[in-house]
């Protein structure tokens, strides 16, 4: 492809790394491109600076940042994925709650469906339990601790702690109305006892970040049994990384398996607890080291077999490349709230599907060289 001068401001360069690449990862996905459903009207939904920082207090993903700093706000498509989310959740009745598993390519935007699930949800009055990403903490570099609430299991009191403070911050108005249910020992010199603030005992895990990961379980526990039956979201990414090694090491030098880290069972027993909540989950094969070689690994492959059991009640959602329907409607976005300078006119386009394949991730790459 040639750029000329008064074209797509991109490089040839960038062209030729871009095009090969993606025509070699994409070109066995051709069918299911050429069968992409035009979905009629294309909806958009917006979420404000304020807003942003109420909801996803680690942020949210980048292009989505750049729209925010640009305008005070971010626009991004409701797909027909997340429309089926959100009737699933808006039917759903008080026993039996839905529970999603979203698969599917590398940047076609499941993090970005997840987001929009959880930003409907808090706008709904829900409270939201949310993991943004797994293999933060089956890959993490920071301290562990022998765990002092499961025995034979690894504590990792920074990512607790992390955790605790953003399940705090997102749902401050409900747990400053709710009380402990029960008194709980943290230690033979500190205890809670029933009737205390939530408040009290998640500054408590705050301060002493060896408690962090206990604090947050109980947090947790009172919130699923919470008396005036709140409606719950538990929201994972990275879902898969609770299954697969990670490269952590036990006290003894061996590599940990994830099944031995106290957040990572907190995790899946949150997830298969009889206890109502809505679960909606993302694989991800980014953190998983060996899929690399894979371009395409089967959604099955990333979740091994304890996964696999643990979804088997799970309804499933691929997540595809856009429609061009959805294609021109983000390039629309872009133009008509100023996130690019240039005009894009047809041409310019369909010189942009052709590079980009209708993925997401490299559409916003890709815009970002114009």
């Amino acid at each position: 492809m040639i750029c000329r001068r008064n074209d797509l401001r991109c490089s040839a360069t960038r062209a030729l790394q871009l095009a090969p690449r993606l025509a070699h990862r994409w070109l066995g996905s051709a069918v299911a491109q050429e069968n992409a459903i035009e979905q009629g009207t294309v909806s958009v939904a917006e979420i404000s600076e304020k807003e942003s920082k109420e909801i996803f207090p680690q942020g949210l993903p980048k292009n989505v940042v750049k729209q925010i700093e640009v305008s005070r706000k971010a626009q991004w498509l409701v797909r027909k994925q997340a429309s089926v989310i959100f009737n699933g959740l808006d039917q759903a009745e008080e026993e039996g709650k839905p529970r999603y598993l979203m698969y599917g390519h590398t940047g076609c935007g499941k993090s970005t469906i997840l987001a929009q699930v959880i930003q409907r949800c808090f706008q709904s009055g829900w409270a939201v339990i949310h993991i943004p990403n797994v293999f933060d903490w089956t890959h993490s570099t920071n301290e562990t601790r022998p765990s002092g609430m499961f025995p034979n299991m690894i504590d990792q009191p920074t990512e607790a702690s992390n955790w605790l403070k953003r399940i705090s911050m997102v749902n401050q108005q409900h747990i400053k109305m709710m009380k402990l249910s029960e008194s709980h020992s943290w230690s033979s010199q500190e205890q809670s006892s029933a009737g205390d603030s939530l408040e009290k005992v998640i500054e408590l895990g705050l301060v002493r970040a060896r408690f962090a990961t206990d604090v947050t379980s109980l947090l947790i526990d009172e919130m699923l049994k919470a008396e005036n039956k709140l409606k719950v979201l538990v929201a994972i990414d990275g879902f898969n990384g609770l299954f697969n090694p990670t490269s952590m090491k036990t006290s003894e030098g061996n590599m940990a398996e994830a099944d031995r880290l106290s957040l990572v069972k907190v995790a899946v027993d949150l997830v298969t607890s009889k206890l109502p909540a809505a679960v909606v989950v993302a694989l991800s094969t980014r953190g998983v080291k060996r899929m690399k070689k894979l371009l395409d690994p089967p959604a099955e492959s990333l979740l091994l077999n304890k996964g696999q059991e643990v979804v088997k009640n799970f309804d499933w959602l691929e997540v595809p490349t856009f429609s061009r329907k959805e294609f021109d409607t983000c390039i629309d976005l872009y133009t008509s709230n100023g996130w690019i300078a240039k005009k894009i006119n047809s041409n310019h386009k369909h010189q942009l599907w052709y590079l980009t394949c209708g993925v997401p991730s490299e559409i916003s790459k890709t815009l970002s060289y114009i």
